[in-house]
């Protein structure tokens, strides 16, 4: 993850996460790597070592490590950068090297045993102070540059003249939905700052054209919609003309890409600027590549294939590409090419040695043409070898519950086949790469036309022969967690569930911080104006009906679902004498399966296969005609 090529191609830096099982946390490890030679230097420090940035000279590059800027050597060796200030959340270097601008971060000064009105709705949130710093790279005091009332910076990118940085950010003293941000230029030397682009809408990525004039940035001019095509636009810096679309005709998100059980592709996407082109991923349907979109809104696919590319860079002279991909074969691999995308090679090796040890289980697509003449796509991972009787099967619905899936390595169904157990992943209505009609069609129906779609397609993926239709269960996680509980209630297939910081009734999470803009753009109403469309898409309301064992898990400091969600559905399915279990994991918050720590993860795995075997396992079926392959 985190790739970075130095000016003359040669060199790539990138970070490798993983568990620290004594430490109980992931850990972000640094590699230097010889792009011509092969030879790779892991990084040893003894803080996580983040964004790396080689500097000019191409022999030494700044990172982040712990809260605060190091040096790296090109021979591994790392130092505290002088007068780096502390809390470093943010940064980016300057064309000459020889500077860089930081975002830390400052908690609002508040004393917690005395009364205080909250004045917006950035106050509710608790957001905190984004304060910018000038640094220089060769030591010194760090000068704070005066940019006030600035919270939820994402993005800080230094103009190739080096006189002005472009970021985004909210006003934290605005009543303003939390994903619409604007982007604004500062004057390094003078502080003076201008907004280019107001607040209607969100921008996940942002980059200088090589002459200073333009910015290119993804977003969409729709409010807090989600659902709305991220689109890839081109501004002049002068002003005087809005915002020009370059992927207006496109019909897919730019910069979205296909997510899976790991945090790779869930942060800001990457965005590079080379010479008449600019360079973004997208996802088309369960894979996602690299494209060149030129300014006459042309687009050529770079790198792709069936596969989710995950992250890329470019070098500073626009010659050479880098990039993360993965496969459902490979967990991931750091490649490189030239920019136009050929000789590509893979050189990072990060996993050879792992999948070397292990037979892994195979993947393969599968779909249905649903009732109204779409087709939706799946990927299923069946168990290796043989087996006189057909797999149990799990169905696992994404969350989102706007992101894709697809051709992507996953964790999960691996770990579920080496216990005998299917894994069917899938694309219902309102994922994205599909378009936005495809996207928006759950809008104010979660639990209709997307759970049609699931149905149909493990209708088909159940008939078949190596597949026990008596065995299947249904997992998710946030959405998916949702969709578990309604299914529960509408089908009687399923013989258990797993709800993960599941949703069980939305009037819960309408009024709460991510209500505040997303529930008003997925369900199209407020439970006050229309309480009973809130009620209607309710799972707890039709508790009664669940026959089938549920598992609920959930993270105690989650505040985008709140865990008073299954805590509800637990005291209903209890009172009503069901079959429930509930797990809680302290100190966690929603992305626990993917940021928590490495102890609580591996306890959530635990109770969750656990689950899964008791009641998919302990009974087998009948054998059928033939070797049930």
């Amino acid at each position: 993850m985190e790739p970075d090529l130095s000016a003359d191609g040669a060199r790539l830096a990138y970070v490798v996460s993983g568990p620290d099982a004594a430490a109980d946390r992931v850990t972000y490890r640094l590699h230097l790597l010889d792009c011509r030679s092969g030879s790779t230097v892991a990084v040893d420090s003894q803080h996580d070592l983040r964004m790396p940035r080689w500097l000019s000279r191409d022999d030494r590059l700044i990172c982040i490590a712990g809260t605060g800027l190091a040096v790296v050597e090109e021979s591994g060796s790392i130092a505290p950068l002088p007068g780096s200030p502390e809390g470093v959340r943010l940064f980016d270097l300057s064309p000459d090297g020889r500077h860089a601008v930081v975002v830390t971060n400052r908690q609002p000064a508040t004393e917690s045993l005395r009364m205080r009105e909250v004045e917006s709705l950035e106050d509710l949130r608790g957001s905190s102070q984004d304060d910018f710093w000038l640094c220089s790279v060769d030591g010194g005091a760090p000068t704070r540059l005066p940019i006030e009332g600035v919270t939820a910076v994402e993005h800080l990118v230094w103009s190739p003249d080096g006189r002005r940085v472009a970021f985004t950010g909210r006003d934290r003293r605005l009543d303003s939905p939390a994903q619409v941000v604007s982007i604004s230029v500062s004057d390094v030397a003078t502080g003076e700052v201008t907004e280019l682009v107001t607040p209607d809408g969100p921008v996940r990525a942002v980059a200088w054209s090589p002459g200073g004039d333009s910015i290119a940035f993804i977003g969409h001019r729709d409010g807090a919609s989600h659902v709305a095509n991220l689109e890839l636009y081109v501004l002049p810096v002068a002003g005087g003309a809005p915002p020009r679309s370059l992927t207006a005709s496109l019909d897919r998100s730019v910069g979205q890409v296909v997510r899976g059980d790991d945090e790779r592709g869930s942060g800001a996407p990457d965005l590079a600027w080379t010479g008449d082109g600019i360079l973004a991923a997208y996802a088309r349907g369960g894979s996602s590549a690299v494209f060149r979109f030129g300014l006459d809104g042309s687009g050529t696919e770079i790198v792709g294939g069936q596969r989710a590319i995950l992250g890329f860079c470019t070098s500073p002279k626009g010659q050479d590409l880098a990039f993360v991909w993965s496969d459902p074969a490979n967990p991931g691999e750091i490649s490189v090419s030239s920019i136009t995308g050929s000789g590509e090679r893979p050189v990072g090796a990060v996993n050879d040695e792992w999948l070397a040890s292990v037979e892994l289980a195979e993947t393969v697509p599968v779909s249905v043409v649903a009732s109204d003449g779409i087709t939706i796509e799946g990927w299923l991972t069946t168990p290796s070898g043989e087996s006189g009787r057909p797999w149990p099967l799990v169905l696992q619905v994404h969350g989102g519950p706007h992101y894709p899936v697809g051709n992507r390595f996953s964790f999960d169904a691996q770990r579920l086949a080496t216990a005998g157990i299917a894994m069917l992943r899938a694309n219902p209505r309102g994922a994205q790469g599909y378009g936005r009609e495809f996207a928006s069609a759950i809008l104010a129906d979660w639990g209709g036309r997307d759970f049609a779609d699931l149905q149909e397609i493990l209708d088909k993926v159940s008939a078949r022969p190596d597949i026990d239709e008596s065995r299947i269960a249904i997992v998710g996680e946030s959405y998916g967690g949702f969709m578990v509980n309604w299914a529960l209630t509408h089908d009687a297939r399923f013989v258990a569930g797993i709800a993960e910081n599941g949703i069980s009734f939305p009037a819960g999470v309408a009024t709460g911080l991510m209500g505040l803009d997303f529930w008003h753009h997925e369900l199209g109403t407020t439970p006050w104006d229309s309480p009973e469309l809130i009620t209607a898409s309710s799972p707890l309301l039709s508790a009664a009906h669940i026959k089938a064992p549920l598992l609920l898990i959930h993270a105690e400091a989650d505040t985008t679902v709140p865990i008073a969600q299954s805590e509800a559905m637990y005291i209903a399915l209890r009172s009503l004498g069901k079959d429930v279990r509930f797990n809680r994991i302290p100190q966690e918050r929603h992305f626990v399966n993917l940021l928590g720590t490495p102890s609580r993860r591996m306890a959530r795995l635990a109770a969750f296969d656990a689950f899964l075997k008791e009641h998919l396992l302990t009974h087998s079926a009948p054998p059928r005609d033939g070797d049930g392959s």
